[in-house]
């Protein structure tokens, strides 16, 4: 939006997502509808962690130190972090490609205040996403960027020294999150709960192109 005599350039621009254009009507109009650049996290129902399809490649015991898992890749796990099978949560220190799939070893089993178990051909192997005293600005880059796909320009503010990282170095730096999901959530609801317990708003600023933090908090200066 501008005024006559502006250039493109030094109109305000607004970025949002474009849904869906209507057909022409009789005058010639059309109707676009569109949506912010958050809604991208609810609209292809981003989850963390993504489900995972490996399956194991034989029947396990409860003691079984490392095993191999079918129908993945080692893309598809972290080069070392924590899996769940069944009700029972394990660590592992290492994967790599084998004959049948990938290979898990170095495993801890029953951790997390579960047991280890008995696991049957096919049962599924979920990886976990681990969150241990991690800053609030580095759980939402990793939810929103780097697990949810938004562009890294959108995330610009929460940047060291960019307004963003600042309003959460100020208000929110008591705060440490440790959480582990065992088993897929959405994105976008991860965040209000976040939102909410912690208490601070997160938008999409359209005419910077940004996704913007504030903390709710009282006042910094007395009141006239």
């Amino acid at each position: 939006e501008g005024y006559t005599g502006q250039t493109l350039a030094q109109m305000t621009q607004r970025l949002y997502i474009m849904t869906s254009v209507s057909k022409q009507n009789s005058n010639g109009d059309i109707t676009m509808e569109c949506k912010d650049v958050l809604t991208r996290l609810e609209e292809r129902q981003a989850q963390v962690p993504a489900a995972s399809a490996g399956v194991l490649y034989e029947a396990i015991t409860s003691t079984a130190t490392s095993f191999e898992v079918a129908n993945a890749v080692e893309a598809d796990y972290d080069a070392s972090g924590t899996l769940r099978i069944g009700d029972e949560v394990m660590t592992y220190t290492a994967r790599a490609t084998s004959t049948n799939g990938i290979e898990f070893t170095g495993i801890v089993r029953g951790t997390d205040n579960t047991t280890a178990e008995d696991h049957s051909v096919d049962a599924s192997v979920q990886l976990c996403i681990r969150y241990d005293e991690a800053s609030i600005i580095d759980v939402l880059v990793d939810l929103m960027q780097t697990r949810g796909g938004l562009p890294a320009q959108y995330m610009a503010d929460f940047a060291v020294g960019q307004p963003s990282y600042d309003e959460a170095l100020n208000y929110l730096n008591f705060l440490r999150v440790t959480r582990l999901l065992t088993e897929p959530y959405g994105i976008s609801e991860l965040i209000a709960d976040l939102a909410e317990q912690v208490q601070f708003f997160i938008w999409w600023e359209e005419t910077e192109q940004l996704v913007k933090l504030r903390a709710i908090r009282g006042y910094d200066v007395e009141p006239d």
